[in-house]
């Protein structure tokens, strides 16, 4: 369902035959619409908690890493606190980055040291944690309103709830907070809800089922939600549940100096799906796979998208079928390798798959070498999404392989 379609659906839903108006206040956007009422009961209520559960009178310069100020369910409330190890310690690698000018972009990310694929850069617990969307805000409003003031009056709505956990805050977080970028001042969100909107990362494995609705979470990290866009992204990261930390990994080799970029957009996309995508963070990309040869990295994608529909079904004819060439499926894989590292997308899992293909071909052909030399770039590519079993140690050790039961299947 489309968000205009929620958004109508929702409004439909709790419809008035006669405005009423909301007590005057102070807000956090000026002039707010008028003429609509907010649901007394906003199903599933929400709560506000500190995460690691913050201990009484303590402050950020006795626990540095913090806490998350969340504004959960208490369906997400238990599964954060019954997850297993929580709450973890973050443990740090030696530190990589440093927060400077990037030029016609503000601030940015840059490397302190050489990285390798796979390489931890920073594990940051994020300063807030909010709902992502608005389904936990129900408003009724006259049938006559266009669908832009309905949507303004909705975040607006939203945008009050979701300062309740930013009132939370340490004063040291909220200042951090309130320094980045906000691309959303015209529309509603207010300040707490446009940073989180302008700068949220998702966090995988929560969320809420309204209706038909999936709510999912979002969090606002310190440093790393100053990293830029790229449609070409050299880091990628992952949600330490335990931890309750976002980690952040190298996806291919980094130099010291290099900027380190995430991607604001769905990379398979061509660049105009792309550079839409980016408007809603209030900039249009001019990164080089956006550039004037942008076609030909479109063409690239769709065909990097498509490279992986039969790829275990071919494995399996490739098998069975000993006149098919030793290296069939090795020779295809290689040369999309080539074009994904061209592309700058070893982030995507069409990579790892592509790595996998290669080095599962040479266990089932008995090569050692080749095996070893395959398999270490696919440990350190899932080692960079926290995939740590088998350690990267494994792949260099053919006697892992040997003990695997497609070991030399295909030799014959």
């Amino acid at each position: 369902m489309s968000q205009e379609s929620t958004f109508r659906a929702m409004i439909d839903r709790y419809k008035l035959t006669k405005p009423e108006y909301l007590p005057s206040e102070k807000v956090e956007t000026p002039d707010p619409p008028v003429g609509y009422v907010v649901e007394k009961q906003i199903p599933p209520p929400l709560s506000c908690i500190s995460v690691p559960p913050k201990p009484n009178g303590a402050t950020l310069a006795e626990h540095p890493d913090g806490w998350s100020e969340c504004l959960v369910t208490d369906k997400i409330k238990a599964k954060i606190l019954s997850t297993p190890g929580f709450p973890a310690p973050l443990v740090h690698p030696a530190k990589a980055h440093r927060i400077g000018p990037a030029p016609g972009k503000g601030l940015g990310i840059f490397a302190t040291r050489d990285l390798d694929m796979g390489d931890l850069v920073c594990v940051e617990r994020p300063l807030l944690v909010l709902p992502s969307c608005v389904n936990h805000v129900q408003i009724g409003c006259p049938q006559d309103w266009p669908m832009e003031k309905i949507k303004r009056a909705m975040m607006f709505e939203w945008g009050k709830e979701c300062h309740r956990a930013f009132e939370r805050m340490e004063p040291g977080a909220q200042e951090a907070y309130l320094a980045l970028a906000n691309s959303h001042t015209e529309d509603g969100s207010g300040t707490t809800l446009g940073i989180c909107r302008t700068n949220g990362f998702g966090i995988e494995g929560l969320a809420d089922i309204i209706g038909t609705f999936e709510a999912s979470y979002t969090g606002v990290c310190k440093d790393f939600s100053r990293a830029n866009h790229s449609c070409r992204p050299n880091i990628t990261r992952y949600f330490d549940r335990k931890a309750f930390a976002y980690c952040f990994s190298a996806m291919r080799p980094i130099k010291t100096g290099e900027e380190m970029t995430l991607a604001y957009s769905i990379l398979e996309n061509v660049r105009s799906a792309r550079q839409q995508e980016c408007r809603r963070y209030g900039f249009d990309c001019d990164c080089s796979a956006c550039g004037p040869d942008f076609k030909a990295s479109d063409k690239n994608r769709v065909g990097i998208v498509a490279s992986v529909d039969d790829l275990d079904a071919s494995y399996i004819t490739w098998l069975v079928d000993k006149t098919l060439a030793k290296d069939e499926l090795i020779k295809t894989s290689l040369r999309w390798i080539k074009v994904i590292e061209s592309e700058g997308l070893e982030c995507l899992e069409i990579y790892g798959r592509h790595l996998e293909a290669i080095h599962r071909a040479y266990v089932a052909l008995g090569d050692e070498e080749n095996a070893v030399k395959h398999g270490v770039p696919l440990g350190k590519w899932r080692r960079g999404f926290g995939e740590l079993k088998p350690p990267v140690a494994w792949f260099s050790d053919p006697r892992w392989f040997q003990r695997r039961p497609d070991w030399a299947i295909r030799k014959a």
